[in-house]
């Protein structure tokens, strides 16, 4: 389970009068068109929005290997090293085969898999088959399991700010705006708990 299913599993237990229907899309989609009350999107940059963004909290990018693979193929010190492994590209990412860590502009990374979800690309790193550039709303889990371990953390990377989106009008329902006040605080003290 992601950082995002333990959040909304506590939201359940608080409010279980609320009715939950998720849909777990990487792609981007119109709020209003689809029906939904809310909407929640990870970005590194800020974005063009007919949505009112509320920032809840900041993530890390993680470069992840499983143990098995480091030990196969060689250890990763330098970015530059990422050019001679097998790194997962995640198809909605901006750069798409450039990484960006380090300083100059990020490192170009070739791999055997193209995915459109992080979920997937994290099970392939944990089977040992590649490298991936994971949020750590994703991976956490499998760091602290000690299934994947992370290299390169000393270099800078971008951070991720996660939004709740929800459309622009006059009145915004109570249960939205619960589900908001819920994940800023259920985030801050996830935060707290980690210093």
């Amino acid at each position: 389970m992601t950082i995002l299913g333990e959040a909304f599993a506590e939201f359940m237990q608080r409010y279980p009068a609320v009715e939950l229907e998720t849909v777990l899309s990487d792609d981007t989609l119109d709020l209003i068109t689809n029906g939904f009350d809310i909407g929640f999107r990870a970005a590194s940059r800020s974005f063009d929005s007919s949505y009112v963004g509320k920032p809840l909290t900041t993530f890390r990018y993680r470069i992840c290997a499983s143990p098995a693979y480091l030990q196969a193929n060689g250890g990763i010190e330098h970015p530059e090293q990422l050019t001679k492994h097998n790194c997962f590209e995640y198809s909605y990412f901006r750069g798409r085969n450039t990484w960006p860590i380090g300083t100059d502009g990020g490192v170009d990374i070739d791999g055997t898999l193209k995915a459109n979800s992080t979920l997937w690309i994290l099970e392939a790193v944990k089977k040992g088959l590649g490298v991936g550039f994971l949020p750590d709303f994703v991976c956490d889990n499998a760091l602290q399991d000690g299934e994947i371990v992370e290299v390169l953390d000393d270099f800078p990377r971008p951070e991720l700010t996660l939004y709740a989106l929800y459309p622009n009008r006059q009145f915004v329902p109570p249960r939205v705006i619960h589900c908001i006040e819920f994940m800023e605080q259920w985030f801050q003290k996830k935060v707290t708990s980690r210093l």
